[in-house]
């Protein structure tokens, strides 16, 4: 995506995680996030989502893990492991360190974010068929 992106094939290029590095190669590309947009930002659980099963075998062990994993130390753990996958992973707590949260990744402190997961706007059908669409402009080129 990044090379069609580059080539000019494509003008703008969504979920593309690596362009910063494509920037760096000196590639005519560039990353545009989402703060200057009036609408504000987006912000997901997506890699980090906890769910808890029903009649879990251990319940009360998966709730301490849970409550340690929501606290101060569990949060900035979460932070570093998610770090080297390159998209880095920015936690909602504010009361931890960001310095090792990729600037592009960092949520800011001014501006308006909305939880865009919330389950009426996750219908996937309209996704499939643009995705489907776009699949068939491109093997007839």
């Amino acid at each position: 995506m990044v090379d069609w992106l580059a080539r000019g094939r494509y003008p703008v290029c969504l979920f593309c995680y690596n362009i910063i590095d494509a920037k760096k190669q000196g590639l005519p590309v560039n990353y545009v996030g989402p703060y200057g947009l009036k609408e504000g930002a987006s912000t997901v659980p997506i890699t980090g989502t906890l769910a808890m099963m029903d009649r879990a075998p251990h319940a009360k062990a998966t709730r301490v893990f849970i409550n340690w994993f929501l606290s101060r130390d569990g949060q900035m753990g979460y932070q570093r492991t998610r770090i080297p996958s390159g998209r880095g992973a920015d936690s909602l707590r504010i009361d931890i360190p960001k310095d090792d949260v990729p600037p592009w990744s960092r949520r800011r402190t001014t501006g308006k974010y909305r939880m865009s997961t919330r389950p009426e706007w996750i219908d996937m059908k309209p996704i499939r068929k643009t995705i489907q669409r776009a699949r068939l402009e491109t093997s007839k080129r």
